[in-house]
């Protein structure tokens, strides 16, 4: 299942967010989910920590960045915060469409879960 969280984000050129299910303070420039990791194994939703976690980050211009957990990708490590969730700080340095998906994967029980944001970066903001 894929959690299409923000169709149209955007973000000027050269801003670093925190990008995951994490939790963090009113004042942080993130893009988060407010719920950690969960999977249905007895009728109940319940957090977990999967054995793997895998950020793809696709760019403008057809780069893709890796980031995974608990071993780091060939672009770097996923932070776990605590019990289902896990952030890592993406800076937006190339103008365009950026797509971001954070999946979890319990290889125990079979399951995948994964979140997606789409982020339009631009050069600035335009006021509203």
């Amino acid at each position: 299942m894929t959690d299409i969280d923000d169709l149209a984000i955007e973000v000027v050129v050269g801003n670093t967010m925190r990008v995951g299910n994490h939790q963090f303070p009113a004042d942080e420039n993130a893009l988060r989910l407010t719920t950690p990791f969960t999977r249905n194994l007895n009728g109940t939703d319940e957090v977990f920590d999967p054995n793997t976690v895998e950020m793809l980050v696709w760019l403008p211009g057809d780069v893709t960045l890796e980031y995974d957990y608990p071993i780091a990708g060939p672009d770097g490590i996923i932070t776990r915060e605590g019990p289902g969730r896990y952030f890592r700080n993406i800076t937006f340095d190339v103008v365009g469409r950026t797509v971001i998906r954070i999946i979890g994967i319990d290889t125990t029980n079979n399951i995948k879960v994964a979140h997606e944001w789409i982020v339009n970066v631009v050069s600035e903001m335009l006021p509203q």
